[in-house]
């Protein structure tokens, strides 16, 4: 028994899949099964990290964040969210500054603020 099944491929994804469809003589759709196949573990689950495959702007924060208490610096941070498809919301790879930036963002969202008060001016 088959199940429907409806997935969002990106752009530049489904392109690379049109001309190795075009280039194989296979059928796209066919193509696309393959890829999934590759995704996918026996039991259907993401292959690898489960984290790492969740998708949305907190999945590649809370892995930030963890790799950041481990001790990692940014660099390397940035290099493993690359390494495991990871991309920023303008589907960039990850560098340093976009590493920062992730952990520095998230921490402000989450920190309630405080008052602000005045402050000794210099003279």
């Amino acid at each position: 028994m088959k199940t429907k099944l409806s997935i969002y491929i990106e752009p530049e994804l489904a392109e690379r899949l049109r001309v190795e469809a075009e280039r194989t003589g296979l059928p796209y759709g066919e193509l696309v099964e393959l890829a999934l196949k590759a995704l996918l573990d026996e039991d259907g689950g993401p292959r690898g990290s489960r984290k790492a495959m969740r998708s949305g702007p907190g999945a590649a924060h809370e892995v930030a964040r963890e790799l950041r208490a481990g001790g990692l610096a940014l660099l390397a941070i940035a290099d493993r969210l690359n390494e495991r498809g990871f991309r920023t919301s303008r589907g960039r790879p990850w560098s340093v500054m976009a590493v920062s930036r992730l952990l520095r963002q998230h921490v402000s969202d989450t920190t309630p603020h405080s008052p602000k008060t005045p402050g000794r001016r210099s003279r």
